[in-house]
């Protein structure tokens, strides 16, 4: 728990007296729904496994979660979720109820900061999305996959475009060129089998 957001910036003796007051990991198998299921009045952080989010509206995959990785910060203070999660393996939860935040944020004005910081990569994340729409067809399908993909640090490994072109129903031509483009116009970097997502350009 050392490394989440929340604690940038803190001491190891603030963030252990701080984390003293979170209950245990939950823990689930792989297709139990963590998070969603209910109206939760807690952010989650996935310390182990991988989990996948799908919007409610259309099943719409929205995001592959893995350890590290935050949800629910924009439904803590009253919105109800649009999205479920589900684990995609075996996962490990760590919960921080909204009073306990709320504590945290009086207490600590850097957990503040940190706060609103997460918050802005989450529009920052909403608006790529809106991107995607004014992208040609194949672009859009190959950055949702690789967004639906990526790491915490926004990189994929893609071992093999044939399987990638048959799992998006692509031409491996039309994947090529795509991706192609993509790099061009800024989007994402190629280095052998990586792709590096470049945030900083949406």
């Amino acid at each position: 728990m050392e490394n989440l957001f929340l604690f940038e910036g803190l001491s190891k003796q603030q963030i252990t007296q701080i984390a003293s007051c979170l209950q245990e990991p939950f823990v689930f198998e792989k297709g139990d729904v963590i998070y969603g299921a209910n109206e939760e009045s807690a952010i989650g952080v996935l310390l182990e496994g991988k989990a996948e989010c799908v919007a409610r509206s259309g099943g719409v995959l929205m995001k592959v979660f893995h350890p590290g990785e935050v949800f629910g910060a924009a439904t803590i203070f009253g919105n109800a979720p649009v999205s479920r999660i589900t684990a995609l393996t075996s996962c490990r939860v760590q919960y921080i109820p909204q009073q306990i935040l709320m504590d945290w944020i009086e207490k600590y004005p850097t957990i503040s900061l940190n706060y609103i910081r997460f918050l802005s990569e989450k529009v920052r994340f909403l608006n790529r999305k809106i991107a995607l729409l004014t992208m040609d067809s194949v672009q859009a399908r190959v950055m949702e996959y690789l967004l639906s993909q990526a790491d915490t640090s926004d990189t994929v490994e893609i071992r093999n475009m044939s399987q990638l072109a048959k799992t998006l129903g692509v031409g491996r031509t039309s994947l090529y060129r795509s991706l192609d483009e993509l790099t061009e116009n800024g989007w994402i970097t190629r280095k052998e089998h990586l792709i590096q997502i470049r945030e900083r350009q949406i």
